[in-house]
């Protein structure tokens, strides 16, 4: 008998780790959850996650019916370090290899059903989460920067270096501006005079549409902001954009957007 062993989430900074162990002859697969609670910075710092794995581990080798002298193939996950010198005190039979379907898929699909019970969206392209680690992590950093204050709940705080920089990515994702404040921010950067806001004639009654401009502040101070918007699209000087939208706010938002476009400034969304 042959017993296969293979983890998922171990190296993800979000949500909790998952041993598979697979019996071959009767492809009897269990699972074994590593709470993200234990991946914390102390439990980390003193290895209790890679010690954790060896009762993990044992659990499964005794659901399995796992008897002296039948061998073992795990992984060649760095997570399996503490497992390791377990077989080695224990003269069990084993190897690293690489481990290879079903029970590689079933073991990733099992921490694919733990991120969606957290709240993640994997329902876009699971080939994402299921194929592509490194996309995969992207769109886990995004998800977690959504909402960072509540879904820190879901991280191993134990990967320090990891957690400082997605802190770090989602800070500065929460503190870029809205595009109208973008716009004003600029202004006072660069020398610009504040936007001028022109509201525009549209068919739509319902649709609010309106423009915007900015200049620089040259020496003429007579090259101010025209009183027509169809002048300042045929200034050389200006920056424009227009926006339409059911109220004031939104139609000035677009059209600032636009400006912000033309400049290649980030903003919220």
């Amino acid at each position: 008998m042959t017993i296969e062993i293979d983890d998922s989430g171990t190296g993800e900074l979000v949500g909790s780790a998952f041993i598979g162990l697979r019996k071959v002859e009767t492809d009897q697969i269990i699972f074994k959850e590593h709470p993200v609670e234990l991946f914390g910075e102390r439990e980390f710092a003193s290895r209790e996650p890679q010690r954790r794995v060896i009762d993990l581990v044992e659990e499964g080798l005794k659901e399995l019916y796992h008897q002296e002298g039948e061998e073992i193939k795990t992984c060649s996950s760095p997570f399996f370090e503490e497992l390791r010198q377990y077989f080695r005190e224990k003269n069990f039979i084993w190897e690293d290899v690489k481990i290879e379907d079903p029970l590689q898929r079933a073991v990733e699909l099992k921490y694919l059903a733990h991120l969606k019970s957290i709240g993640v969206d994997t329902t876009i392209d699971k080939s994402v989460f299921t194929l592509n680690p490194e996309q995969r992590n992207k769109a886990l950093k995004k998800w977690v920067c959504k909402d960072f204050e509540n879904r820190i709940q879901f991280l191993k705080l134990g990967f320090k270096k990891a957690f400082r920089k997605l802190k770090e990515q989602c800070f500065k994702i929460k503190t870029l501006l809205d595009p109208i404040s973008t716009i004003y921010n600029y202004c006072d950067k660069k020398g610009f005079y504040h936007p001028k806001f022109y509201p525009l004639n549209f068919d739509d009654e319902s649709l609010f549409k309106i423009g915007v401009s900015i200049r620089p502040v040259l020496e003429d101070f007579s090259l101010h902001y025209s009183n027509r918007f169809e002048d300042e699209l045929e200034c050389k000087n200006a920056i424009t954009g227009t926006g339409y939208d059911l109220n004031k706010r939104g139609a000035k938002r677009q059209a600032c957007e636009e400006v912000c476009d033309k400049l290649g400034l980030k903003y919220l969304i």
